[in-house]
C-alpha cells in the first residue's frame, strides 16, 4: 500500500497485520483526492487542519498530507493499530504535523481542535459514521464550511442530518464516497 499523489507519491504505508483494518484501496482514494483536488473544491488541501477518523492505517490522512495539508489528526480507537499510524509518520518525518487521539469515535467529547476537512472511513454497516457524524458536531470539531468525505458500502444509507448539505456522491467497487459541506 502506497502513497498515490503528492510530495510522497509512492512512499509505502505500513501494512496492518489486523485482517480486520480495510484500508481504502489505492485507486479509490486517488480518485477521492483528484475530486477533492480538482473539481469544485480547488485547492481545498493546501494548508489546511484535516481530520481522519476511524483511521486504521492513516492511509486518508497521510494522502491529505502528502498532498498539501498542513496537519491531520488521527482519531484510531485501537492502540494497537494506532503504532501503525506512528511508523508511517516516522517514516515520512512528519510526526511534527500529526496528532494522534486514541479514542471512541462516536463519543469524542469537546473539540480539541476545528477542521477544515474531514476524511472518515468506519467499517462497513456498522452504524457508526452518523454517530461519528453527531459526535463531531456537537462537540465543535467542525469549522464553518467543513467539507466531510464519508466511505461506507455502497449498499448503505447515510443520515446526516438537515445541517449537512449533499456535494458530491461517486461509487468505487464494494464503497460509496459521499461528500458534504456542514452548514453549521
Amino acid at each position: 500500500m502506497r502513497i498515490v499523489g503528492g510530495k510522497y507519491r509512492g512512499r509505502k504505508i505500513t501494512e496492518p497485520t489486523n485482517q480486520n483494518i480495510r484500508p481504502t484501496s489505492d485507486r479509490a482514494r486517488e480518485s477521492l483526492f483528484n475530486i477533492l483536488t480538482h473539481s469544485k473544491f480547488g485547492g481545498l488541501l493546501n494548508g489546511k487542519t484535516v481530520l481522519d477518523v476511524f483511521a486504521g492505517t492513516g492511509a486518508l490522512g497521510f494522502e491529505a498530507l502528502s498532498r498539501g495539508a498542513r496537519e491531520v489528526y488521527f482519531i484510531e480507537q485501537s492502540r494497537r493499530v494506532s503504532n501503525i499510524i506512528k511508523t508511517t509518520a516516522g517514516d515520512l518525518q512528519e510526526l511534527d504535523n500529526i496528532k494522534l487521539l486514541t479514542q471512541d469515535a462516536t463519543q469524542l467529547g469537546e473539540a480539541v481542535n476545528s477542521f477544515d476537512l474531514i476524511l472518515m472511513d468506519a467499517p462497513y454497516l456498522s452504524g457508526q459514521s452518523e454517530l461519528s457524524l453527531r459526535a463531531l458536531v456537537e462537540g465543535g470539531w467542525l469549522r464553518r464550511n467543513c467539507i466531510c468525505c464519508i466511505e461506507i458500502g455502497k449498499q448503505e444509507t447515510l443520515q446526516a442530518g438537515n445541517e449537512f448539505e449533499m456535494l458530491d456522491r461517486r461509487y468505487y467497487g464494494a464503497a460509496q464516497f459521499i461528500i458534504l459541506r456542514w452548514n453549521g
